[in-house]
């Protein structure tokens, strides 16, 4: 019996290599994706499996999907990037304030 896997082509892959002890080949990935959204279509079908962060998508209430957290826990740094001199919107502009704030507090926490 195989077991479709979906993962995200940001995956590190020597990370989960080493976390499943298990070379690529072995793993039956079948796809990757870039958005968790669009993965959660196809183990909605049935087609598989996708590995990715939890509260990204809905998965409580009337979903036919559910977050199962990993064992031993793993944890993966995230990253956002956008074009150098991008014109943000409004909302764009807040969130990215937003950010800033939330990081510069974590810098001060860190600091401590």
């Amino acid at each position: 019996m195989y077991i479709h896997n979906f993962f995200s082509k940001q995956n590190k892959e020597n990370a989960l290599k080493s976390w499943l002890k298990r070379e690529k080949e072995q793993l039956n990935i079948v796809a990757t994706y870039n958005l968790l959204f669009n993965a959660s279509l196809m183990v909605e079908e049935g087609l598989g499996y996708a590995i990715g962060f939890d509260k990204i998508i809905h998965t409580s209430g009337s979903s036919k999907l559910s977050f199962r957290p990993l064992s031993p826990r793993r944890e993966a740094g995230m990253s956002i990037i956008w074009k150098k001199y991008q014109v943000f919107s409004k909302a764009s502009d807040k969130f990215m304030k937003q950010l800033k704030e939330i990081q510069t507090q974590d810098m001060e926490i860190a600091a401590h």
